[in-house]
Order: C-alpha cells, then structure tokens, then sequence
C-alpha cells in the first residue's frame, strides 16, 4: 500500500497505501530479492475475479494517471505559494489546518511566531522598547525575511518531521530572530498589513481547494475525514506505474488459486473485506491524518496471507540482485516455499511500521489486511468453512496430496480399466515380490513407438507397449539413500525424476525399473515443443506415453502435488520406497 506522498523536495505529503514492496521481499540500497513465478500455479478454472481486479486497476490508471500527475505538482506548488507569503511575513496569521500538515519543526517554529505577536499584543510599549534596544541580525529587514523562504523550504523536507527542530529551525527562535521579525511587523502599516494578510489568505484557500478536490483526497482514503465508499475505492487506485505493475504482479502471484478454491464470490468479498481492514488498521494508528492512501497492496497483503496458510509450500521462484562492495552486481534465482518468504515480509513490515512510519508507504495498511486475511484462513480452515457453509462436495476439498493427477483428465477413452487415478491403467496388477534394482535411464528419441536411449553404457530400444507404470515426481531434497543408481548424470535439487516400469511378458511379474533424470532427456528430439522447462517436458512425455499405451498405469504420490499436479516426495529414497510398495501390491 502506498501513502499518497509526493517526493521529499514536495509538501504536503500524501501517502500511497504502499506498493507492496517498499522492499518487498527485502529490498534495500545493497539487495534487491523478488519473486518472479509461482512454480506450483495450477488452477482448474479461469480466474475471472483475479483478472477483473488487475483489468480494472489497469484501466483505472489510465484514466486517472494524468490527472493525479498533474495534481501531484499543482497541490504543492499551490502549497508553496502560501508558504512563500508567511515566510516573507512571518507576522501574519495561518490557519491552524494549514499549519498542522507541515513537519512538526515548522509546527513549533510558527507557534513561537504567534507567541511574540501575543506577548507584543499585550506589552507594546515595553516590547517596542526591547526591539529597539535589539540589534537583530546585520542584515536589513527585508533582506533577512526574504532569506526565510530557504529556510522554511528546508523546514518541508519531510526528513526534518522530527521532535526537535534541526539547526535550521533554532535560527528562528532566537531573541535576534524576535527582533526582526517585530521590527518588520512595526515597519508595515496596517493596511498592507491587512492587504498581505487577505493574500496569504487567497493563497492558503487555493491550496484546500485544490487539495480537497483531487482525487486522491476525494477518492483515497484519508483518516481526517473517513468515508464508507473510500473504503474500497482507495484500493483500486495507484500513485504510479511502478506501484500498480508490482502489485499486479504480486495479485497474480497468490490469487489464483485462493479463488480457484474457495470461488469467486467468496474470493470477491474476501479480497475487498482485506482492504478495508488495512484502511481501518491505518486510521486507528493515523488518527487525525490529512493523507490519503491509495493502492490494492492492502488488499493484496491479506491474500497473501490467506494463500501462506492455505498453500504455504507451493515453491515460489525469486529473482536476487546484490551489490559486494558497490562493484558489478551479483544475480541469480532460486526457489523457497511461500510461508517462509511472505512470513519475513510481514516482519519487515512489522519493523519498518514501529521504527519508520513516514513518507511513501502506509504499512499499518499492509498490517491490517494481513491480520484479516490470515484471521479469514484460519477460521475457514477451523470451521471446515471450505466444505460445510461453501456446500461443495467432500471429495473436491480432499488436501492437495490426495487429488489426482488432473493434468491427464482430458485423455481420451479406451476399453480397458480405469485405476484408482483416474487414469487408465491395466488391471489387475501382478505381484511384485522382491523387486527389480533399479537402473538409470537416459532418453535420446521417440520415434516409431520405441524409446531410445542408454543405460549402464548400453543402447536400449524399448517398445513404449511393454511400458507398465509410470511414475513422475519433483524430489525437494536428493538425500543419499538409492542415489548410487546414477552412475553417470547427477540430479540437482529439486530433481526432476520418473520412473518407467517395463515388463515384456504380461503373463509374468518380471519387470525391470528405470529412472530417468529429466534434467538429462535430449527433449528436442523427443517432443515437438520443449520449451517448458524439466518438469513441464516430464509430464508431456508422460502424457505422449499414455496415449500410445493405454494400458499404462500412471502412479501418483502420497503427499503434497505441485506444477500440473506433479507429485512432490520429500527425498529420492522415498519416491523409491512408494514405487516398491505399490509394485508389491
């Protein structure tokens, strides 16, 4: 979410419900870390909500964006032009509303102004006296207070936003700042002091009225003056190209999914009712702010917490930069589960709230909807919410590492017997009683219904009818148990392996076990488009294999599934162990 702030050189602040990365996935001058794809997206149906959300901010921005742009420049010009009267007159009178935006060293240093000009309202003569009696600064009057313009632009850096005025601001309070600021006032004569104040007061109007007419201000949310509508509309909302690309982007990360799974109304009001409890986390720690906030990360913030709960080992895959030194930058990628990574955001999020709470981003925002959307998971998960109030079928809600391989659903039929899977599959199955060793298989080429390839220094052609089992799967960690089957290429991890089971008589039990290492398979000569990486050329294979043979029994995992519903087994040991006890009967 982003505060709508202008940059520091700009006054007043606004503040953009901050881009969801202020340092998303921690991001600072020397590292840069952000996700780039979610290696276990796979959803059944269309995510029209998700893509509504992304559409409508899009077409959104567009049609505000110059107008906000060209807001973003006249609001603090205008401001300016006040500021630029008092500072010239610093006699003169401000609204209490005007006065309360700035930082709080321009706060003090305009009270203590009103409190000589009362001191003085009560004691003329002897203060007259004391001006007198002063000798100010060397400078004539005029002179100096034409310098103040520097100094209360230097005031309206938002870094100066401290208890304490800096040295800039003591300049002001001292007696010889007194003396000329009321030898000034005692060298105006009323009616230009009254002409002077009439303009400072045109000037301060054109400002509120700009402000409170641009669309931040009218449809962002600001703390000072709540609405029921900006509730949802600072959502959709973005202060620049950046902040709504990187939120897009990050929706369409984690939202999927979510909607996919709990369905589009529920997903709908979901989505919105994290929004507005971002909002209202930021009103309750901004109480009184003038600042609109605008952005969907409050939003975004809540589903992502919804989707680390629900779906926090899905594997996300991250993009590094990072500076040794400030020499040439060191990049990379590489890939860890969603709860680890969206968990240290949200910390990032909590420090940065407590410890730097200005400028740009509004992370109570971002706290607040997290808080929602992982409160909303938890109780869906508590109240069986999924199955009993969605009033979907049992079945449909089974964990993850229960379903069944989906991506194979759309094959067609033949006469044989369909498995337990879902796919076909020859029954019934022989008994596996010792079972094979299992050997190491490298696929050169398909062609004419045979598989090409080596294995042990040997060339094999294997008839794709003698194929019996099939079994892919993604190996998280290699481990050392069964790895001394490769004897010539080493998987890295995660491996991305399948084992292929071959046996030449039907009537026997005789079977030899291959494991083939995608990572090692000549794909180019073996499917017609490789380009999808080892996992999305595995499951094409295998789908090539049972549409050759459909009698071919393909073997899914007992956990977890990621891309394409690929069985996901913790180590190679494991994966073998599953395929020797479902070979055994």
């Amino acid at each position: 979410m982003k505060k709508v702030t202008s940059n520091s050189a700009e006054f007043p602040p606004r503040r953009c419900t901050s881009r969801i990365f202020s340092g998303k996935f921690c991001y600072n001058r020397c590292m840069f870390i952000i996700p780039i794809r979610n290696q276990d997206l796979s959803v059944k149906r269309l995510p029209l909500i998700t893509i509504g959300i992304i559409v409508l901010c899009i077409v959104i921005f567009v049609l505000t964006y110059g107008r906000i742009s060209g807001e973003s420049e006249q609001i603090p010009a205008a401001y300016s032009d006040a500021l630029r009267a008092y500072a010239d007159n610093s006699f003169l009178e401000l609204p209490d509303a005007f006065v309360d935006e700035g930082p709080r060293a321009f706060q003090k240093i305009y009270r203590t102004h009103r409190e000589w000009m009362q001191e003085y309202a009560q004691h003329p003569d002897e203060m007259s006296e004391w001006v007198k009696n002063t000798s100010g600064h060397t400078a004539a009057p005029s002179a100096k207070h034409q310098s103040d313009l520097g100094v209360m632009a230097d005031l309206m850096n938002p870094s100066s936003s401290t208890s304490k005025p800096g040295p800039t601001a003591a300049m002001q309070l001292t007696d010889d700042a007194k003396a000329d600021m009321l030898r000034l006032y005692l060298s105006t004569s009323a009616t230009k002091r009254l002409l002077l104040q009439n303009t400072l007061d045109e000037r301060v109007a054109s400002y509120f009225s700009l402000r409170d007419s641009a669309i931040t201000n009218r449809f962002g949310y600001v703390p000072k003056h709540p609405g029921i509508i900006a509730l949802f509309t600072y959502a959709f909302l973005h202060a620049g190209i950046f902040h709504l690309l990187m939120n897009m982007f990050f929706l369409w990360l984690v939202a999927p999914q979510l909607e996919d799974h709990w369905g589009k109304r529920v997903f709908s009001i979901f989505y919105l009712g994290c929004g507005v409890a971002g909002a209202l986390v930021h009103h309750v720690t901004h109480l009184g702010s003038e600042i609109p906030i605008v952005g969907a990360s409050g939003a975004i913030a809540g589903v992502m917490a919804a989707f680390a709960f629900r779906f926090g080992r899905s594997r996300i895959h991250f993009f590094y930069m990072y500076f040794a030194l400030k020499l040439t930058p060191k990049t990379g990628t590489f890939e860890a589960p969603a709860h680890v990574m969206i968990g240290f955001w949200f910390l990032g999020q909590l420090m940065y709230a407590f410890i730097a709470d200005f400028g740009a981003v509004a992370y109570w925002a971002h706290i607040g909807g997290f808080a929602a959307g992982l409160a909303v998971a938890i109780v869906f998960k508590v109240t069986d919410f999924e199955q009993k109030v969605l009033g979907l079928e049992p079945e449909k809600f089974k964990p993850q590492e229960q379903a069944p391989l989906i991506a194979f659903s759309a094959l067609p039929k033949s006469s044989s017997t369909l498995s337990d899977n879902g796919v076909h599959g020859r029954a019934p199955q022989p008994t596996y009683r010792s079972g094979p060793h299992p050997r190491e298989l490298m696929i050169d080429e398909v062609k004419n219904a045979m598989l090409h390839g080596k294995s042990q220094g040997g060339v094999l052609e294997i008839p794709i009818a003698d194929v019996a089992m099939v079994a892919p799967g993604r190996m998280d960690r290699l481990g050392t148990d069964g790895l001394e089957v490769f004897r010539t290429s080493v998987p890295k991890e995660p491996a991305f392996l399948f084992a292929l089971v071959i046996r030449k008589n039907e009537s026997t039990a005789q079977e030899t076990l291959y494991i083939v290492n995608a990572m090692q398979c000549l794909w180019r000569n073996i499917l017609p488009s490789s380009q999808q990486g080892a996992a999305g050329n595995m499951i094409q294979f295998v789908k090539l294999l049972l549409r050759q043979n459909s009698n071919i029994t393909y073997l899914h995992g007992p956990g977890p599934v990621g891309a394409h519903n690929m069985p996901i087994y913790d180590t190679f040991g494991g994966f073998l162990r599953h395929l020797q006890k479902r070979l055994n009967g």
